[in-house]
């Protein structure tokens, strides 16, 4: 049974226009943030991180997003049962950013990589 759950036609990973409209310009504002910030991470009073966490977004709709805006995936990394995951995108001319988080607990935060 848990099979069909997954096969049943779910959209619940696509990224849907409505996830793009309500999101994007959220996650575009950020990545202006970031672009913008010329401080360097090692001066930063507060860590700088979009919390994704409890939305109607995933780590694949925001990696989808991510490509959507020009970006590419360029290294994924996890840490096996834990399943804590980051994922870099680049993309020409930008600051590399990490969406990272965790799926025993489902947070998902999207930053700019400072290592």
């Amino acid at each position: 049974m848990l099979f069909s759950l997954f096969t049943s036609g779910s959209k619940s990973f696509e990224l849907t226009e409505e996830v793009w409209d309500e999101y994007s310009p959220i996650v575009e504002d950020f990545i202006a943030q970031i672009e913008a910030d010329q401080t360097p991470p090692d001066q930063w009073k507060e860590e700088k991180r979009l919390d994704m966490t409890n939305t109607k977004v995933n780590p694949y709709t925001l990696w989808q997003m991510l490509l959507r805006m020009g970006y590419q995936k360029t290294h994924f990394s996890q840490n096996g049962w834990e399943f804590d995951f980051w994922l870099d995108f680049e993309k020409p001319g930008c600051k590399t950013l990490l969406l990272w988080g965790t799926g025993i607990t489902f947070n998902l935060w999207l930053q700019e990589k400072t290592y």
